[in-house]
């Protein structure tokens, strides 16, 4: 008998059980690597060139902070 016959044969709450534990398994596991990419990125932003790249109208006070 293969694993799908052999699931399919457990009771309900057995295949519940199972299906959330490898959902949660793979839901850490994609979380994991999101966050490492995420914190790669924001890592790597230049805030300065993001304010200098959209063109923002600033008075002359507010230009000199941020430069």
């Amino acid at each position: 008998m293969n694993l799908i016959e052999k699931v399919r044969n457990l009771p309900e709450r057995k295949r519940k059980t199972i299906l959330w534990c490898a959902t949660a398994v793979i839901g850490s596991v994609m979380f994991f690597f999101w966050a490492r990419y995420a914190l790669g990125s924001l890592k790597s932003f230049d805030q300065q060139e993001f304010i200098n790249g959209i063109n923002l109208p600033f008075s002359g006070e507010e230009n000199k902070n941020t430069e």
